[in-house]
């Protein structure tokens, strides 16, 4: 939630667009098209190697085929082979099997394939003649994997679907599916918010990319976390730019489309306080040289160890051409 407020901010400050998600659409081709090439480091739940690649192979075209991604690509349905059988019918290496006519509709959505707990319970209504409050004791029953109370439903769902014309092999059948599925049942309400997370990072990665890199890059303390997005954005024709004790903002910042500034935060061994007093103190023009710098900056704030970091990270660059790290380093010593 912080990097896409973060990033709307960004773009509302460098183009004056306000992102009004009630106005975007949710089957904009150009993220859909990121997601299925597998461009997924920073979009929410998809990031991880092996999710992205069950995502590009999956090829979503929906916000509910994120959420089929996202509860499907767990342990269970990884172990039970689910993957590999949405994945062949969506290929159309497979055909998707409906045992009945009348529960197509709740299960063409996911190909088929039993995926979210909200089918459960449509099922149970549609074939066995569940009530509302009925199907949701068989809800609880499988979230909560109590034998007793999943033998009470297997008879209870046998004798409904028999009442309504099914024979009992399809009934036996159909409640096995539904026996195996409470092993790693997923909620659908819980899976379509993440979902759209997910699809709003995607959004504003496929649309506003420098924006994006620059709200993720903020996100993390560690440089190892940051790395990864450096090196993808400089992949996409993203310049980041050293950090500069004139220019950087406390976190990383998009420039324009093609440039992100470092941030100062980001700088290991410069902490927040150090940086804060750096701001503050340029609030009265830019910094002339090293000397200035040193000179209107709180001495009792910014240690010889920040001035190095600065120094090391190339931040003294565009005030002190002249010299070079290593004697800014020195000098820092001397100063301090």
């Amino acid at each position: 939630l912080t990097v896409i407020a973060e990033a709307e901010e960004s773009v509302y400050r460098r183009t004056g667009v306000k992102i009004d998600w009630d106005q975007i659409r949710e089957d904009d081709e150009k993220t859909f098209t990121l997601l299925s090439a597998g461009d997924c480091l920073g979009v929410f739940q998809l990031t991880d190697r092996g999710i992205t690649d069950f995502t590009k192979r999956f090829g979503p075209k929906s916000i509910e085929d994120i959420a089929t991604i996202s509860a499907l690509y767990r342990p269970g349905p990884l172990d039970s082979g689910m993957c590999d059988e949405i994945l062949a019918i969506r290929s159309g290496a497979q055909e998707p099997y409906y045992p009945i006519d009348s529960i197509r509709s709740i299960m063409e959505p996911t190909s088929g394939v039993l995926t979210f707990q909200e089918q459960v319970l449509a099922i149970a209504q549609v074939m066995a003649g569940y009530s509302l409050s009925d199907a949701d004791l068989l809800r609880r029953a499988m979230g909560k994997k109590i034998p007793e109370e999943m033998e009470q439903n297997r008879v209870q769902f046998i004798e409904g679907a028999k009442s309504l014309g099914h024979t009992r092999a399809l009934a036996e059948q159909m409640f096995a599916k539904i026996q195996k599925f409470a092993d790693y049942g997923f909620n659908k309400s819980h899976a379509i918010g993440y979902s759209i997370l997910s699809y709003r990072t995607a959004y504003l990665k496929a649309h506003y990319r420098s924006d994006f890199y620059a709200a993720c890059m903020s996100s993390y303390d560690d440089q190892d976390k940051i790395r990864p997005y450096i090196v993808e954005a400089q992949r996409s024709g993203i310049k980041v730019t050293l950090p500069d004790v004139n220019h950087s903002q406390k976190v990383f910042t998009a420039v324009d489309p093609t440039t992100i500034k470092f941030g100062l935060t980001a700088i290991r061994g410069c902490g927040e306080s150090a940086v804060n007093e750096i701001i503050e103190a340029r609030k009265d023009g830019e910094f002339k040289s090293i000397f200035d710098f040193c000179y209107r900056v709180n001495p009792n704030v910014l240690r010889s160890n920040n001035l190095e970091a600065l120094a090391i990270s190339g931040a003294f660059n565009s005030i002190q051409p002249s010299l070079n790290r290593a004697e800014i380093c020195e000098y820092s010593k001397n100063v301090s």
